[in-house]
């Protein structure tokens, strides 16, 4: 009894302490910028733990999307998922205005993604691994939730360089 009278005093004081990470959500436009292949959309999660107030380490999931090329020689689909990323982001404040700052963040890392690719030579898998990199607006709509506009490119996904505009949120524990 005494352990739970002693948790119930406690556990307003443990949801005031503020926690060093946070989780995001962005859905967005993927670029690709080679050959007539078609863009698409696609989503990234992620999840950061605060080192201070302008460092963070961060690991993130996307999917980039389905890309249709339809050219002469070649017809199909490519389709790049599974993308893990790791990168450390550089933050620091913009603009400061009622309160609340507009933040900008770069962020550098590396990726591994799973690709297929349904071409009219047949079918094909691979896994690649390159760097990424990112630049972030961040603007605070309470004390816990940030809107996240970011601009992510990808290097050399099966030769092709990839950049990806997401729009999102970002929750602080």
């Amino acid at each position: 009894m005494y352990k739970l009278l002693l948790i119930s005093l406690l556990s307003p004081l443990l949801c005031l302490a503020e926690a060093p990470f946070y989780l995001g959500a962005e859905l967005g436009y993927t670029d690709i910028r080679q050959g007539d292949f078609d863009d698409d959309k696609g989503y990234r999660l992620y999840g950061a733990y605060q080192l201070n107030s302008n460092i963070s380490a961060e690991v993130g999931y996307a999917d980039l999307g389905s890309f249709e090329i339809d050219e002469d020689a070649i017809a199909g689909s490519v389709d790049v998922e599974n993308v893990y990323d790791i990168s450390i982001a550089i933050a620091g404040d913009i603009l400061q205005r009622q309160g609340y700052k507009t933040r900008a963040e770069f962020k550098a890392g590396f990726y591994q993604a799973d690709i297929e690719a349904d071409l009219s030579g047949g079918r094909a898998s691979s896994d690649e691994n390159g760097y990424t990199t990112s630049l972030s607006i961040m603007q605070p709509i309470n004390d816990n939730i940030d809107a996240v506009f970011s601009w992510r490119y990808y290097d050399n996904i099966e030769d092709i360089d990839v950049t990806t505009y997401m729009i999102g949120g970002r929750y602080r524990f």
